[in-house]
């Protein structure tokens, strides 16, 4: 009989129609707390869970990186008077840039068992803003003539500058750059968003709705860029994402912010940034936006049990829905960590319903047998 109510199980599996999986909520790690609650912000955050960002320390009096590492916790990293790690990729290595004594600013590499090491010879300030897990870094790179230049780094090849491309500020696995070009007029800096590749140059991706401005700040997999820009009927920033299929669309759909700004993209399409509302205090709160959906507020999908927390801004997403950023706690700016806790899946629900089936079928078996 055993045996007949396990292929009724089988079965039951297989014939239920799928139940939906509700929306995951998270709860939150205190990044700031490990950095001795000193001002902390999360910059990105790579698939193994590995959060970079920078602190002030008090015992060097001055700003450091860090690498949070789940099970493992901080380590500070350290090259020049100042320093700022900027993006991880999934070796561990880091990207971002440090002061000299001079107050320039320098890109640097830092490598997991080899240390940190400044990539640039430039005697002007550069910084590096991104790296995939080849371990190509994209930057920027301020010319003699005040301008910039995007700039690609290879542990072959060193530092190229990009022609043309202004600001170099992300690169996705497949080496396509995301970033933008200034352009100095006399009503002031217009901005254009492009993708590169060294196959097909730059390709602008446009405006929003007839605007004149768009800055993009993170490139997927999948070649989805993401940033702010604004429109024809307002200046204020708005968010966008941009798909190569059906190009350049505002976020936010609902119209729920005054302003509002993505800064990171997963490799599912998940858009995490910050909203601006139009009236005092103008508070900053961090969302996270589905594909397809509208803009969440953040806060709402936190633990309730977490409190004492607003959470301004979100600055990357990774592949499994962690988000990092920077919120205020206790009256001070800190890094926070944000770990998807799942609801019961609707695997586990069928399995709840069909061991309590099965269990009103061997009663019903028992007591025809008694009878």
């Amino acid at each position: 009989m055993k045996k007949y109510i396990c292929y009724l199980i089988i079965a039951l599996l297989f014939s239920m129609p799928n139940i939906a999986i509700a929306a995951a909520r998270y709860t939150l790690i205190d990044l700031g707390a490990m950095c001795s609650g000193r001002t902390s912000q999360a910059c990105d955050i790579n698939d193994c869970g590995q959060v970079v960002g920078y602190t002030y320390s008090s015992t060097i009096k001055r700003e450091v990186g860090f690498i949070y590492t789940p099970g493992s916790g901080m380590q500070f990293i350290s090259s020049g008077y100042h320093m700022y790690a900027s993006s991880i990729n999934n070796l561990g290595q880091v990207a971002g840039m440090a002061f000299d004594g001079n107050y320039v600013t320098h890109s640097f590499l830092y490598s997991p068992g080899e240390g940190c090491q400044h990539i640039s010879t430039y005697p002007y300030d550069n910084r590096a803003c991104d790296i995939n897990d080849s371990g190509q870094v994209v930057g920027v790179v301020e010319n003699s003539d005040n301008t910039s230049s995007g700039f690609v780094y290879t542990t072959s090849s060193g530092i190229s500058t990009i022609s043309g491309t202004g600001s170099a500020v992300a690169i996705n696995n497949a080496g396509q750059i995301a970033g933008y070009i200034s352009t100095n007029t006399d009503s002031g800096t217009i901005n254009q968003a492009y993708v590169y590749t060294p196959e097909t140059g730059i390709s602008n991706i446009g405006c929003l709705d007839g605007g004149n401005n768009s800055i993009a700040y993170d490139i997927n997999d999948a070649g989805q860029v993401v940033g702010y820009g604004n429109t024809s009927s307002s200046s204020s920033s708005q968010a966008f994402i941009y798909t190569p299929s059906t190009g350049i669309q505002a976020l936010d759909k609902s119209g729920v912010c005054f302003s509002s700004i993505a800064f990171g993209i997963n490799n599912k399409g998940q858009v995490v940034g910050e909203g601006h509302s139009s009236s005092w205090p103008f508070r900053s709160t961090a969302f996270l936006c589905d594909p397809g959906d509208v803009m969440v507020n953040l806060a709402s999908l936190v633990d309730s049990s977490i409190t004492g927390w607003d959470l301004i801004s979100a600055s990357d997403i990774n592949d499994s829905g962690m988000i990092v950023g920077v919120g205020e706690h206790n009256n001070q700016l800190q890094a926070y960590l944000l770990v998807p806790v799942p609801e019961p899946s609707g695997l586990l629900t069928l399995a709840v319903f069909v061991v309590g089936f099965a269990g009103c079928i061997r009663k019903t078996i028992k007591q025809a047998v008694i009878m």
